[in-house]
């Protein structure tokens, strides 16, 4: 999809799926997350159990999930070298 934004002919919600339908006039469909969107503009979500997720946690939690997940690797390679 190209930046220019002139080039929307229609957003559609679709609840089940949480994400937006979004339609050109050459006949193109793109899907986005709605949680991605809110968090590209920077506001807060709200997960599924009705909690309120600012950018910050998001950063800190992806911070945490990449450090297990150089510790998992690290241990997965000391263990095939035993």
């Amino acid at each position: 999809m190209n930046n220019s934004t002139k080039n929307i002919n229609s957003v559609r919600f679709i609840e089940k799926s949480n994400s937006l339908l979004i339609k050109t006039p050459s006949g193109e469909t793109f899907f986005l997350n709605t949680n991605l969107v809110l968090h590209e503009l920077e506001l807060p979500y709200t997960k599924k159990d009705g909690t309120k997720v600012s950018k910050k946690e998001i950063q800190d939690s992806k911070a945490l999930a990449q450090e297990k997940y150089i510790k998992a690797i690290a241990n997965n390679k000391q263990k095939a070298s035993a």
